[in-house]
């Protein structure tokens, strides 16, 4: 399943905004904390509720469709290439570089844009000097392609600045410890940085994080209020990142099994803003899981003509399986296995996770381990660890795959892949009351979790 989309571009600190998108960000509730806070964070239930389908949207400012929106970014990259050609050794230029290419890559997935991204940025690192530097950038950027490590030593660098940061980035560098401690599968430090993050300035990241911190437990309410509430923010109000947020809002009512609410928060995620192909991505897997699959197709090869995106490969792979159409879809799937082998060469950490479906995908399973066990020594949290079970299971070792499940159950991650992943570690080894009720709590979660036609569902998904 492939991530959804990142924060939208203003859901980033002051001194960078307007460059890049956050990555998504989860933690797990702690108890205690949410009764105290939720007051804060979130309106009432009917008191200022947005409904992004239910009410015109206003759009305050911004490009009005993807090619516009291309256009304005091009100039930003073209820009900040010229000032590196100029004087490549000013970190402040590499920097700005970083920061406009990932904006682009965020927006169209163009591998090249990533990669130069982090060239540029890990040039500004070596740039800069003791006390000084891109910090924050480096947090930013790292952690957007799933450098960890490399954003740790950006979020200090920044903490530690000779130019003390003002109130937003510190709460910027505040959450975004929050970032690597999820990572690392620590959720209880995870929410108590995203709290202190909120409690210094509440702005729409902290609500995108904290909804997919709900999102990440069961808790689709409290998410989708979180949602809407980082949606009623102006400077949220652009076309782009409307789409993002209904795109999102729509991934939650597939998730809990509401498809017809999901496409039409896909459909008006495509209408805000004309042109984006991940929401028409998401439109096509709709039309997929509900019979149309003609269209379906269509939607898929036209995007694939446009962006070349092996995840929209992926999705047209499933497919023609589906449809006993073996023989286009391996060709698809060596096509895409090739651009999925020159990108986990270049950016391990940031393709892992993706190859590693790639290779589960195609039953390529010695491979699939060797990526899922990397990615899981990278970020050992949920999603990671659900992938390294389902190697595991693959490989035979059902009662480890169970347990790696059940340690990520305890901690407090909660999601039909988790649930659906335990039952089939159960039914491998036998034990058919622990599948039930591993089947139960994936249902309790999404009605329609083990509905042939879920497996057309691409986008979002998770």
């Amino acid at each position: 399943m492939t991530d959804i989309a990142s924060p939208p571009n203003s859901l980033i600190p002051r001194r960078i905004r307007g460059a890049i998108k956050l990555p998504l960000a989860i933690a797990i509730l702690v108890a205690g904390l949410l009764v105290a806070l939720m007051s804060f964070f979130v309106s009432p239930p009917g008191v200022d509720r947005f409904d992004p389908l239910d009410e015109e949207l206003t759009l305050a400012f911004g490009p009005t469709n993807f090619d516009a929106a291309l256009e304005k970014i091009n100039q930003r990259v073209d820009l900040n290439k010229e000032r590196v050609a100029r004087d490549g050794a000013q970190w402040s230029y590499q920097e700005g570089l970083a920061l406009a290419t990932l904006a682009r890559a965020q927006l169209t997935a163009e591998f090249d844009d990533y990669l130069l991204a982090a060239q540029s940025i890990d040039r500004a690192d070596g740039l800069a000097r003791d006390g000084a530097g891109p910090g924050l950038a480096i947090g930013v950027v790292n952690l957007s392609l799933h450098r960890n490590r490399k954003a740790a030593k950006g979020v200090e660098m920044a903490a530690a600045s000779v130019v003390t940061p003002d109130i937003a980035d510190l709460a910027e560098l505040e959450a975004m410890r929050g970032d690597l401690a999820l990572y690392q599968g620590d959720y209880a430090a995870a929410w108590k940085h995203f709290s202190d993050a909120a409690a210094q300035q509440q702005e729409a990241v902290t609500l995108f994080r904290l909804a997919n911190w709900h999102k990440y437990r069961g808790e689709f309410e409290q998410a989708i209020e979180l949602y809407t509430k980082g949606a009623k923010i102006r400077k949220s109000r652009t076309p782009q990142r409307l789409s993002v947020y209904l795109l999102q809002i729509g991934a939650l009512e597939l998730q809990r099994g509401n498809w017809d609410k999901a496409r039409r928060y896909f459909e008006r995620a495509d209408a805000v803003f004309p042109g984006y192909w991940l929401a028409q991505a998401h439109v096509a897997q709709m039309d997929a899981a509900q019979g149309n699959l003609a269209a379906a197709e269509r939607s898929y090869l036209a995007i694939i003509d446009r962006t070349s995106n092996p995840d929209v490969m992926a999705a047209l792979i499933t497919l023609y399986r589906h449809q006993g159409r073996d023989r286009e879809a391996t060709a698809w799937a060596s096509r895409a296995g090739a651009i999925w082998d020159k990108r986990v060469a270049s950016l391990p950490e940031t393709y892992y996770d993706h190859a590693f479906d790639h290779a589960m995908d195609v039953g390529d399973t010695k491979h699939a381990m060797a990526l899922a066990h990397r990615n899981y020594v990278a970020r050992p949290y949920g999603d990671a660890a659900i992938g390294l079970s389902r190697a595991l299971l693959a490989d035979g070792q059902s009662g480890l795959a169970a347990n790696i499940l059940e340690t990520q159950e305890k901690a407090g991650w909660r999601s039909v892949e988790l649930f659906s992943a335990m039952a089939s570690a159960y039914q491998a080894s036998g034990r058919v009351r622990k599948t039930k009720e591993a089947k139960a709590k994936a249902l309790a979660i999404n009605p329609k979790a083990f509905d042939q036609a879920a497996d057309l569902l691409a986008f979002g998904n998770h």
